[in-house]
């Protein structure tokens, strides 16, 4: 019978030889910045903690708004797997930020994803959003 097949593939290591890519590969870029509010005056004690537990609250939120911009980067060029995917995130006083580079290619073994679509209101004259899914359908040739 049939089993499931993930729509798309991340991991760290390298493109493999034997991989059948299609296309050509491209670096992949993602960042997500979050205001870090200061630790108050009567903390500095124990700063350090404060700051990693700030850092705690807000990864999930930043890891999912990174994954939710890779994915729509993928969307838009057509491809479905992401390889030698590098992560970093900076504590700053003021911000948070967490960053992804990696290289995306289209593996004929996985789903091609779907065009992008958006439905607003100017999407069929030059707008954004009508750039972006020229875009989409573009890299699909």
């Amino acid at each position: 019978g049939r089993r499931y097949v993930p729509d798309v593939l991340m991991t760290t290591v390298e493109v493999p030889e034997e991989v059948a890519v299609q296309g050509s590969a491209r670096l992949l870029e993602a960042h997500v910045v979050r205001p870090n509010r200061p630790v108050s005056q009567k903390l500095q004690g124990g700063s350090a903690e404060a700051v990693a537990s700030r850092v705690s609250e807000l990864l999930p939120f930043l890891e999912y708004d990174l994954h939710a911009q890779m994915m729509m980067q993928l969307k838009v060029r057509a491809h479905n797997a992401v390889f030698a995917l590098r992560t970093q995130l900076v504590v700053g006083e003021g911000l948070v930020a967490l960053m992804a580079v990696g290289t995306s290619v289209l593996l004929a073994a996985l789903p091609v994803p779907q065009p992008v679509r958006i439905a607003a209101p100017g999407a069929a004259a030059g707008g954004l959003a009508a750039q972006v899914m020229r875009a989409s359908d573009a890299s699909r040739v």
